[in-house]
């Protein structure tokens, strides 16, 4: 659903003007694709420091983890987390976004091969604990 790169061609009557070359990010069918047509609304400027592969992931991802947190964990009065997103970007940011908030705990599930280096890298992002089967790191 989400997906980055270069505005080949602009059509008619744009609502958000882009230019031919601008690097975007957006969401929509299609972005799989080679090329899609998109809605000029959908198209968000890439910075120049920030890669296609990391435009690409700050569109559904941050919107999934607040959403989430808005309306499962806070408004369920939740005080732990149990997910499988481990180390990846969502994880990251749902890991982050958990300890900005200070009340709920991180518990992650990593799906990788190599589970205590894994573990490692997510409890230096703020996770309190990690858990893999009967083993905790």
């Amino acid at each position: 659903m989400e997906g980055s790169g270069t505005v080949v061609e602009l059509g008619p009557d744009l609502k958000i003007h882009h230019k031919v070359g601008d690097r975007v990010t957006v969401t929509g069918f299609g972005t799989w694709a080679e090329y899609a047509l998109i809605n000029s609304e959908y198209a968000v400027t890439i910075a120049p420091e920030n890669s296609f592969e990391e435009a690409a992931s700050s569109y559904v991802n941050p919107a999934t983890v607040l959403t989430f947190i808005e309306q499962e964990v806070i408004k369920g009065g939740h005080k732990a987390v149990v997910h499988s997103a481990g180390a990846s970007a969502l994880g990251k940011i749902l890991i982050r976004e958990l300890k900005l908030r200070g009340g709920c705990s991180s518990r992650v599930l990593p799906l990788m091969k190599d589970v205590q280096s894994g573990s490692t890298k997510i409890l230096q992002r703020g996770s309190l604990r990690v858990s893999v089967l009967d083993r905790e790191y």
